[in-house]
C-alpha cells in the first residue's frame, strides 16, 4: 500500500468531526503557505522595479558627467574644474529629504563626493563595512567595472536607530576612472509585503 493510500485509509477510519478539523488546518495552513510565496514573490518584483529606477537613475548622473567631458573636449572647460562642478551638482541631486543621493569614488576606491557622509571624502574605502560587514565598496569597484550592477547590504537611514537593508546599483565612467552609485532603502517594501501576508492570512 502506497503512503497515499495509507493516509487515506487512517483519515477514513477517523471519526466525522476530527477529519473536518484536520482538514481545516490543513487547508489553513496551505493558505498561510501561499500568502507567504505571495509576499515573497511581490517583495522580489517590488526590489526588481526599484533597482531598474536606480539603474535609470545613474544613467542619468552619468548623463551629467558626459556633458561636463564634453566641455572638456571642446575645450571650454579645464578638466579639474570640470571634474569639480560635475561633482557639485551630483551631490545637490537628492530627493526625500536627503535619504535618496548619488556618490562617487575613484577605482582605489577613494570617496571623491558623499553629500551625506562628508567625513569620508578623500578616504580610501577598502576597508570599510557596512553594519553587516560588507566590504561594499571594493563590490561597488567591481560590479560597476563589470558593466554595473547591484549590491546589497544594510547602511544607516536618517531618522532611523538600527541599519536598514538596501539596495545600491554602481556604474562606471571609464574616462575619469569614476565609480557612480545610488541605492533605495527597502524597510518599506519589507513592510508592505508583511502587510500583504497578514492580511492574506487573516482572509
Amino acid at each position: 500500500m502506497t503512503f497515499a493510500a495509507r493516509v487515506a485509509a487512517t483519515l477514513s477510519n477517523l471519526p466525522l468531526k476530527r477529519r473536518f478539523l484536520i482538514q481545516t488546518a490543513l487547508i489553513a495552513l496551505g493558505t498561510v503557505a501561499l500568502a507567504v510565496i505571495a509576499a515573497r514573490m511581490q517583495y522580489l518584483d517590488l526590489t526588481s522595479t526599484r533597482q531598474a529606477g536606480l539603474k535609470a537613475q545613474t544613467d542619468m548622473a552619468l548623463g551629467v558627467i558626459e556633458g561636463y567631458a564634453k566641455q572638456v573636449a571642446a575645450g571650454t572647460l579645464d578638466e579639474a574644474e570640470a571634474k569639480t562642478r560635475a561633482l557639485a551638482v551630483l551631490a545637490s541631486m537628492q530627493a526625500n529629504q536627503g535619504v535618496d543621493y548619488f556618490f562617487v569614488t575613484d577605482e582605489v576606491p577613494t570617496m571623491l563626493m558623499h553629500p551625506t557622509r562628508p567625513d569620508l571624502i578623500g578616504k580610501p574605502l577598502q576597508d570599510v563595512l557596512s553594519p553587516d560587514g560588507k566590504r561594499i565598496f571594493p563590490e561597488f569597484v567591481r560590479v560597476a567595472k563589470a558593466g554595473g550592477g547591484t549590491v546589497d547590504y544594510r547602511w544607516a537611514k536618517a531618522g532611523e536607530e538600527d541599519p536598514v537593508q538596501k539596495t545600491s546599483y554602481a556604474a562606471r565612467y571609464a574616462p575619469w576612472h569614476w565609480v557612480i552609485g545610488t541605492g533605495v532603502y527597502l524597510d518599506d517594501t519589507q513592510a508592505q509585503a508583511l502587510q500583504f501576508t497578514f492580511i492574506m492570512t487573516i482572509a
